[in-house]
């Protein structure tokens, strides 16, 4: 039964971090002019490079799932939620919404990210979620990054 429950966690927290992209992918096509766009998205596709080439997604053939493009944004939806390290897609993930917030905060600086974010209802959603995010504990990550701190 608790393995159930574990997996059932894994799947709410993959739920919340797809929300979360689509917002982030929802506040590039939405708010920015196609130069800015174009300056977020090669930053972001680097990024991903970057993230895919460590030994950890050697070790872990579910981290190969996390995919992305330009055009299609981020797929989390082929992640094995049985085989795969929790903690470890996790953490890649948080490092990839950490890493999408900072290239959004270099190129458009933190009180246009903040407008951004607010207009896109990212903070409403993290507060009509907070008892679900702090069961998950994800709430402190996502205040973090979110709030700009």
């Amino acid at each position: 039964m608790e393995s159930l429950a574990k997996t059932a966690d894994f799947f709410d927290i993959l739920g919340i971090f797809q929300k979360i992209l689509i917002m982030l992918r929802n506040v590039i096509d939405n708010k920015m002019y196609s130069k800015s766009r174009n300056s977020i998205l090669n930053k972001i596709e680097e990024l991903y490079n970057t993230f895919i080439t460590p030994k950890d997604i050697k070790s872990s053939d579910e981290l190969k799932n996390i995919t992305f493009s330009k055009e299609s944004w981020f797929n989390l939806i082929d992640i094995n939620l049985i085989k795969s390290d929790k903690d470890l897609v996790i953490k890649s993930l948080e490092s990839i919404i950490s890493g999408i917030v900072n290239i959004l905060k270099q190129i458009k600086g933190k009180n246009a990210c903040f407008k951004y974010f607010s207009e896109e209802k990212v903070y409403a959603y993290i507060f009509n979620n907070l008892k679900l995010l702090k069961d998950l504990k994800l709430d402190l990550f996502l205040l973090e990054n979110f709030l700009l701190l």
